[in-house]
């Protein structure tokens, strides 16, 4: 009976050793496939590295050559727009002649004078152009494109005047022309807008804010009859900024970019007017967008660097803000003050740079005395 006892605990210690075995074997088992499911995922992630390895290679590749593309088209941009230039010189110089020859034989053809007086307008030679003009009109006493280009011509010079009732009598025969033109050509927006122009001139002189609304009105003529020429959108952003209506101001240049994107004072103003009311990043973007466009448009640089000035105080950039004003004011004071006729700008400009210096923690001795 003992050795019975015996046998049968022998089998059943030999059949947990049979189950330890097996579950050994497939333990194995279960390891070797976990491992070669292990370096399958390692080869399979070497060959995805590789890949990635080889496309980061071509993207370099495709760079470089795409930065090569660009400064072959940069250089190309730059030799068509001096083609262009030298095209509109030769054929401009060429105009010219024609014209002169043609008024030459024939004196009184007034619509030719007409022609002569806006290429010499168009050269900027405004005493010439005023004389076709004033002979156009003494031809024909009817041509209200004359008259309101001697009531544009008349403005410009006023500018010039060197005293305020100079500039006053200069405004006034402006006027007088537009009237006559207008009279004769009601709809003429060229007239209504060298009317406005005149007038927000005379608003500028000493008691002429009277001037001031008419002005707006002459533009909202103009604008209900042709919205889509941007110089008009333009002046009224700066007879509502003029007017210290800062938002509308915004609103009329909105309306000028909106018809021509390429003309720097149109984002210049709405700038300003964006700076006037605390809206510093906006600002920036609208002077920086001048500058693009133009970048000898000095006065956008001061008032970017006073826009970076203000916005360091009200954001966490200031450090950034401040070097940008102070790299912004001194190209402006690396240039001639004649140069952007701002000799006020050029003065502040001194002192905001040194405000820039103070609050970024640099010296502003030499700025603060200047």
């Amino acid at each position: 009976k003992l050795n019975s006892q015996r046998v049968a605990a022998l089998q059943q210690r030999d059949a947990a050793l049979t189950k330890v075995g097996q579950r050994q074997e497939a333990l194995v088992f279960l390891r070797a496939k976990q491992n070669a499911v292990l370096q399958q995922k390692n080869t399979t992630l070497s060959r995805a590295e590789a890949k990635v390895k080889s496309e980061k290679a071509q993207l370099a590749k495709a760079n470089a050559s795409l930065s090569a593309s660009n400064e072959k088209l940069g250089a190309l941009g730059v030799r068509v727009s001096a083609l262009r230039e030298e095209e509109r010189v030769r054929t401009g110089g060429s105009k010219m002649r024609m014209l002169k020859q043609y008024v030459a034989q024939h004196p009184n053809d007034s619509d030719a004078r007409v022609d002569l007086g806006d290429a010499y307008q168009s050269n900027e030679d405004l005493s010439r152009a005023e004389v076709q003009f004033q002979k156009a009109i003494t031809l024909n006493h009817k041509d209200a494109y004359a008259y309101a280009s001697l009531c544009d011509i008349s403005t410009q010079k006023a500018a010039d005047a060197t005293s305020n009732s100079a500039k006053r009598a200069g405004l006034l025969t402006g006027l007088n022309y537009c009237g006559k033109a207008l009279s004769l050509s009601p709809d003429m927006t060229y007239a209504l807008r060298s009317q406005a122009i005149a007038q927000f001139a005379l608003s500028e002189l000493p008691g002429g804010k009277i001037y001031l609304s008419s002005a707006e009105q002459s533009l909202q003529r103009a604008l209900s009859i042709d919205s889509t020429e941007a110089i008009t959108w333009r002046i009224m952003c700066e007879v509502q900024f003029d007017e210290k209506n800062y938002r509308s101001a915004v609103k009329y240049c909105v309306g000028a970019i909106g018809a021509d994107n390429k003309q720097p004072s149109s984002f210049y103003w709405m700038g300003r007017a964006e700076f006037e009311l605390h809206d510093w990043q906006a600002a920036i973007k609208q002077f920086t967008q001048t500058i693009a466009l133009n970048d000898a448009y000095y006065a956008a640089y001061y008032w970017r660097g006073r826009a970076k000035i203000a916005d360091s105080g009200a954001s966490g950039r200031a450090a950034d803000d401040l070097r940008g004003a102070e790299q912004d004011l001194t190209l402006l004071l690396d240039q001639d003050a004649a140069q952007y006729g701002a000799d006020d700008d050029h003065y502040d400009a001194h002192y905001w740079r040194g405000v820039a210096e103070v609050l970024d923690g640099d010296p502003a001795v030499d700025d603060l005395s200047a």
